[in-house]
């Protein structure tokens, strides 16, 4: 379980660093400035909590699936589990833009990209350590 939640964080932390680099300076330019505090902190994280809505549905109805395939396969490797979540991190977004007509969604390929790969990895790097220490 532990392995499943450093996974999803860590994909939803990569995929929403673009916009982090972003928003956090602004928030933090907000806390400063007379106003509301609150909305700078949501401002802040809402990157973070946009890719954790996305990342961990997709690493329960995708992700352990594919673990399933490849355990069952004998496929298991870090380049396999990059590959895999990388490419459904590109094929959510465009999935969008074809069912949607939303061709706004298409910005979203480079973090989900980034985000499916790091949560793929971060995956297999849990159950690596764990066979070394079997």
């Amino acid at each position: 379980m532990l392995r499943f939640v450093k996974a999803v964080l860590a994909g939803a932390l990569a995929g929403a660093m673009i916009p982090l680099c972003v928003t956090l300076p602004l928030a933090v330019a907000a806390l400063f400035a007379p106003g509301a505090p609150a909305e700078a902190v949501l401002l802040g994280v809402l990157p973070l909590l946009a890719s954790l809505a996305v990342v961990l549905p997709a690493s329960l109805v995708i992700g352990l699936p594919v673990c399933w395939l490849l355990r069952r396969r004998g496929a298991e490797s870090a380049q396999a589990y990059l590959c895999w979540g990388g490419g459904f991190g590109l094929l959510l977004p465009l999935a969008l833009v074809i069912a949607k007509g939303a061709s706004e969604a298409i910005l979203l390929c480079g973090p989900g990209v980034i985000a499916g790969a790091a949560t793929g990895y971060v995956w297999w790097r849990g159950g690596a350590k764990r066979a070394a220490d079997a």
